[in-house]
């Protein structure tokens, strides 16, 4: 690990900085064959909110505790590298969860394969094409984030795991191409809670982190 982790002013920094902004920006402000110009309440999705600014909706809290270092491998983690900095990594988390579920929503391969790993990739790619082959049309709104937080850390062989648990509010909708409500209700919150597990190869010079796992929690 000569080269560290380099979790948060690396990859997450560079995720919301660099490409996936003007990407993410671009999407919200245009059309395309499988998306629509209005959210689940009936506004507009093209206001600016300034070149450097995703919208973000609600607040949520993040668990950084003496009980979150007690997170399997955590500790192991950070004594490996030091820039790995939890509150960070779980800010940089929030945000990639919120452009994977509106890439996903949205049917934007591009940024999904920036995001996912190639497994993880396939499985979303092959529900996009179910919902394009049908004719439909996914809306989500990620209303509130009620928490983020570890659920464990691992230093494997080749690759650092690093898995989190949102726990999320979100209404989501499918539509036929008359705008019919097919699935969903506009007017349903319906609280999610998703396992998530980020991977990178900390001898790669690559430092982009990539979703290789996603799962409800176990019963």
């Amino acid at each position: 690990m000569n080269q560290g982790i380099a979790f948060i002013d690396i990859i997450f920094l560079a995720l919301v900085a660099g490409f996936l902004i003007l990407r993410l920006r671009s999407v919200l402000g245009q059309k395309n064959g499988n998306e629509r110009p209005r959210d689940l309440h009936g506004r507009t999705l093209d206001q600016d909110t300034g070149d450097n600014v995703i919208p973000l909706p609600g607040r949520y809290d993040s668990d950084i505790s003496d009980e979150s270092l007690s997170v399997p491998g955590l500790v192991d983690v950070m004594k490996a590298d030091p820039s790995f900095v939890p509150e960070e990594f779980l800010g940089g988390a929030r945000r990639a969860f919120e452009m994977v579920i509106e890439a996903f929503a949205r049917g934007d391969r591009e940024t999904l394969r920036f995001l996912l790993a190639e497994d993880v990739y396939r499985s979303f790619e092959g529900e996009i094409q179910t919902r394009e082959s049908k004719n439909l049309f996914l809306e989500t709104g990620l209303e509130f984030i009620r928490s983020i937080s570890f659920i464990k850390a691992e230093l494997a062989k080749d690759v650092v795991l690093v898995s989190v648990r949102f726990v999320s509010e979100q209404i989501s909708v499918t539509r036929d191409s008359e705008g019919r409500i097919v699935e969903g209700d506009p007017n349903e919150t319906v609280v999610i809670t998703d396992d998530w597990t980020f991977m990178r190869d900390p001898r790669s010079d690559d430092p982009n982190w990539k979703l290789v796992s996603t799962a409800a929690p176990s019963a």
